[in-house]
């Protein structure tokens, strides 16, 4: 989040395109007129940035942060959150962006699916360094890996990368609080990488999936389990060490160091699952509850703008808390009903005679 809000949108910038995140962004009208409205498609953001690339519009970004979202609190939450994230991403890169009138080139083809396959990099990684390690583990095949030159140049390789890192830190937003070495990150790709995979299954299958609201507080009732595909990382590196064993191979301590640490760290993982997570925000840490409330006279009108797309249940839900609140404030709501596939958001606006189709 840190890198992406800051580094990859100035370099987005620099090319003319900054991206489109969720609503912290203002448009102008005739540009959103002219591509035909905020776009259909679960990463609307995302798509309405192509679509605006493609009419020759520019963006820009603003290098400030101006509010800040909650996120999900527990793994339940988060892992679904990031296979929605991740199919919407890659219908993108792999399916539509190819549909575009003016960018049919093979330079911009191939930038986009190279896109794409960065989004997926550790998704292929994680899985392709486990299955090695299992057959080094089974079979002892180990002997040019192990050379001291081998684990020279990689430690070389990886002292530059974090450096790399490091530097571009600089450029953050607020780089004194979100400078570090960042291992929740690290954590998180780790957790999340069987997902983003399955997610780009459905993609290649032309799966579709309803819309799924991402919660930001935690489950009253245990949900089920989402980090079930680390089961079988501990069982393969597991067995993979037995069989090796009980062929009489023996390895490099540093290989059995490594398949200790995948085993005990992921059912670490896994058993995190259990834990009681704390609630979403830290109040002490809201500026709003250290500074004074300045509140609207009770005359002044209220408008409450509500977009929807195809969500007729919890359109209606919202719909009846906000007609649930009583004062004597005048209120107004509208509901903007954004390109439905169905008919079903005026039925709902029905039932609520003080609301605004």
């Amino acid at each position: 989040t840190y890198s992406y809000y800051s580094c990859t949108q100035m370099a987005a910038y620099a090319l003319g395109h900054p991206f489109v995140n969720g609503s912290h962004n203002s448009h102008r009208m005739t540009a959103l007129k002219q591509v035909g409205g905020f776009a259909a498609h679960d990463a609307d953001d995302l798509w309405i940035t192509s679509l605006y690339r493609d009419s020759g519009w520019r963006g820009v970004y603003a290098p400030e942060i101006l509010a800040r979202g909650l996120v999900p609190v527990d793994w339940n939450g988060y892992l679904r959150q990031q296979i929605r994230w991740a199919r919407s991403i890659l219908d993108i890169k792999f399916r539509r962006f190819s549909h575009l009138v003016r960018s049919k080139t093979i330079r911009e083809r191939l930038i986009s699916y190279l896109d794409g396959v960065v989004y997926l990099q550790s998704s292929i990684a994680f899985p392709l360094l486990i299955i090695l390690l299992g057959v080094m583990l089974a079979t002892g095949r180990v002997t040019e890996i192990t050379s001291s030159s081998t684990l020279l140049g990689f430690g070389a390789m990886c002292l530059a990368l974090q450096l790399a890192t490091f530097y571009r830190q600089r450029f953050f937003l607020t780089p004194r609080t979100e400078w570090g070495f960042h291992w929740r990150a690290k954590l998180l790709r780790y957790a999340k990488w069987p997902h983003v995979l399955m997610a780009f299954r459905d993609v290649i299958l032309k799966r579709e999936e309803p819309y799924s609201l991402t919660r930001k507080v935690g489950l009253d009732q245990p949900a089920p389990s989402l980090l079930w595909p680390h089961w079988i990382t501990v069982i393969f590196i597991s067995a993979s060490l037995i069989a090796g064993i009980a062929q009489g191979i023996v390895l490099h301590p540093l290989w059995y160091g490594l398949s200790a640490s995948v085993i005990v760290g992921t059912l670490i993982l896994l058993l995190t699952e259990f834990n009681k997570f704390p609630p979403p925000y830290d109040e002490s840490q809201s500026t709003l509850l250290r500074e004074p409330l300045t509140l609207l006279d009770s005359e002044i009108p209220v408008s409450v703008v509500i977009g929807t797309r195809d969500r007729p249940a919890e359109l209606e839900d919202c719909l009846r808390c906000l007609t649930a609140q009583a004062g004597d404030r005048p209120l107004q709501i509208i509901v903007v009903d954004n390109n439905p596939h169905s008919r079903l958001t005026p039925l709902v606006v029905a039932k609520f005679p003080s609301v605004t189709l």
